[in-house]
C-alpha cells in the first residue's frame, strides 16, 4: 500500500531527476511519424508567432482552483509487480495534498498527508506513522522534490512553468514544441483542433542515460468550465520499464474540502 501511495511522489522525482541543461533534443528522440506531417508553409515568424499564441492558449485553460478533489483507478505494472488500488486524492492549493489509497476489498490501507515543509504517511495495515520533512524523499533517492510541482502534476499544471520554446513543429492537426527547462527536457505534442495536450514526453538530458517518461491523455471532458483529462497512461522508461494508468472516475475544483488525519494512540512511529 505505501509503495502505491507514493507512486505520486516518485513520478515528480523522475522530473526532477533530470539534470540541468538547455541542450535541444535530438531529432533522433522525435517519436512523430514524419510521413504523416503536413507542415504549415509560413515564414518562420509567422510560424513562431502560432506555436507561441497557441501554447498560451493551452496554458491559460488549465485550471485555477483552491480545492481540487479526486477519486481514480490506478494500474501499476513493472517487471517484478502489478499493483492496483483506488486512490482519493484532495487538494487545497499550496497548502495540502491529502492521498488515500484503497485495496481491492475496499479497506484503507495507507493516508498520506503532504505539506510544503511535512510529510506524514500512515500505514493502516502495520500501524505505523512515518513523519519526516519534505526533503525526505530527496535524501532517500538523492534527488530534489517539491511540493508545488507534485500538485501541478496531479491537476494537470505541471509542464507549463516558465518555459519557452527552443523548437517547434506544426503539422497539419497539431503543433509539436519542445520546451527546454533547467530540469528536464519537454516535449509537448498538442491538438490543435482542441487546444488540449495529446502528449508530454520528459527526455533525461544526460546524453548518458535513456531515461525518459511519456505522458498520454486523453478522454478530455469539460467541467465547471475546466478541461481535464480523465484517461493518463504513463510510461517511464529507466533500467525498468514502468506502466501507470490512471482512470479518473470522479473530480471537481473549487469544491471546499477536509483533509481529515487522526493517528490512533497505539501507532508507532518510524
Amino acid at each position: 500500500m505505501k509503495k502505491i501511495l507514493l507512486i505520486f511522489p516518485l513520478l515528480f522525482i523522475f522530473f526532477y531527476g533530470c539534470r540541468t541543461s538547455k541542450k535541444i533534443i535530438s531529432q533522433e528522440k522525435n517519436s512523430i511519424d514524419s510521413t504523416k506531417l503536413n507542415p504549415t508553409i509560413a515564414t518562420p515568424e509567422d510560424s513562431f508567432a502560432i506555436a507561441t499564441q497557441t501554447l498560451s492558449a493551452v496554458s491559460s485553460a488549465l485550471p485555477a482552483y483552491t480545492f481540487f478533489y479526486a477519486r481514480l483507478k490506478l494500474d501499476y505494472e513493472s517487471a517484478n509487480e502489478n499493483l492496483q488500488a483506488t486512490v482519493y486524492i484532495r487538494i487545497q492549493k499550496d497548502s495540502i495534498i491529502w492521498i488515500s489509497v484503497t485495496g481491492p476489498l475496499g479497506i484503507e490501507g495507507a493516508r498520506a498527508l503532504i505539506r510544503p515543509d511535512s510529510l506524514q504517511v500512515m500505514n493502516k495495515i502495520d500501524k505505523t506513522i512515518l513523519t519526516r520533512p519534505v526533503n525526505y524523499l530527496q535524501e532517500k533517492f538523492h534527488i530534489p522534490i517539491d511540493f508545488y510541482a507534485l500538485q501541478d502534476l496531479i491537476t494537470g499544471n505541471a509542464f507549463f512553468n516558465d518555459s519557452s520554446i527552443a523548437h517547434y513543429l506544426i503539422g497539419k492537426d497539431f503543433i509539436q514544441l519542445i520546451l527546454p527547462d533547467i530540469r528536464f527536457q519537454n516535449k509537448v505534442l498538442i491538438n490543435t483542433s482542441t487546444n488540449n495536450i495529446d502528449q508530454n514526453i520528459l527526455y533525461d538530458a544526460d546524453s548518458s542515460t535513456s531515461r525518459n517518461a511519456a505522458f498520454t491523455y486523453s478522454s478530455y471532458e469539460k467541467n465547471t468550465g475546466y478541461t481535464f483529462s480523465t484517461e493518463r497512461k504513463i510510461l517511464v522508461h529507466d533500467k525498468n520499464d514502468i506502466n501507470i494508468e490512471l482512470s479518473f472516475k470522479q473530480y471537481s475544483f473549487n469544491e471546499p474540502q477536509i483533509f481529515p488525519f487522526n493517528i490512533p494512540k497505539n501507532y508507532s512511529t518510524k
